[in-house]
């Protein structure tokens, strides 16, 4: 799914609630055995699998490393580096198959979680229901999750930092779509913490916020905010959000003055300024003598 494409972006305020059916994993499976291959032509099989360039051909020497070593201390490793491939090149069908097959036999791999809540995310509402759950479970799974033998301190702390948004983000998502606006919310604020230039994450909060009741103005912000974002990405999106923000803006404030400032200033600052407000239009007073 091309999240900053304005198709997506209406979706997102029109979605319905998804129905969640659970993911049978494999409460069996064993433990698989951890550090590097002690065989010195396994592990450089390895390592060249891991460095090959194109995606799609990575992936594919990677599933080869398995077949070739199905015992290998790097197999897990292996398929969730192919995984990623996988969904780095755009193939979205083997990204969900391989990451079935991968937390089949380890229910724990948060990568292969990851991947899995991302490609149905951006298969919309063609993706699996399932992927609320696995949203659900990436949380706590990555709280536990160990640094691989295989990944540097600084991808680590990255891939943990990226996933941590994919996972909130999510949770958010699914929680808006279902109309629960106070769990909405709070998940887009802490996805917006791993990656505060999200288009998606600072439209959805914006939306969530205005739709709430009463309204929360500071969702003004944030559709301001994705409305700089949307036109950075060149795609059209801009415009199909600005029409949005400035009818809610008007029919909050009473008129449309304060918005090209907001707009101006939300363009330059990547976080909600502590004194961001809009006031809100007072209705009429009622007349002191009403007509019976």
């Amino acid at each position: 799914m091309n999240l900053c494409s304005a198709t997506i972006l209406a979706a997102l305020f029109l979605a319905l609630a998804v129905p969640a059916s659970a993911f049978a994993q494999n409460p069996a499976a064993e433990a698989q055995p951890s550090g590097p291959p002690k065989d010195q032509t396994e592990a450089a099989d390895y390592a060249n699998a891991k460095k090959v360039a194109d995606p799609t051909r990575r992936a594919e020497a990677l599933e080869a490393f398995v077949k070739r070593y199905p015992n290998s201390s790097a197999k897990i490793l292996a398929l969730e580096w192919a995984v990623n491939a996988y969904h780095q090149a755009g193939n979205g069908a083997r990204t969900l198959e391989l990451a079935r097959h991968v937390l089949g036999e380890q229910p724990e791999s948060v990568r292969a979680m990851a991947a899995y809540v991302q490609q149905a995310r951006a298969m919309g509402d063609q993706g699996p229901d399932d992927a609320r759950e696995f949203a659900m479970q990436g949380l706590p799974a990555l709280a536990a999750w160990q640094k691989p033998w295989d990944l540097t301190q600084d991808d680590f702390l990255r891939l943990q930092s990226e996933m941590t948004g994919t996972f909130t983000s999510a949770i958010a998502y699914y929680a808006m779509i279902g109309r629960d606006l106070g769990t909405a919310r709070m998940y887009f604020q802490q996805a917006l913490l791993s990656d505060p230039m999200s288009l998606e994450d600072n439209y959805s909060l914006g939306l969530v916020d205005i739709e709430m009741q009463p309204i929360d103005p500071v969702g003004f912000w944030y559709i301001a905010r994705s409305i700089h974002l949307a036109k950075a990405a060149k795609n059209g999106g801009d415009s199909f959000i600005a029409s949005y923000a400035r009818l809610k803006y008007a029919q909050f404030h009473g008129d449309m003055q304060g918005w090209d400032e907001i707009v101006k200033r939300a363009a330059n600052q990547t976080t909600l300024p502590e004194d961001f407000t809009v006031p809100q239009n007072a209705p009429p007073a009622a007349p002191d003598n009403p007509q019976e």
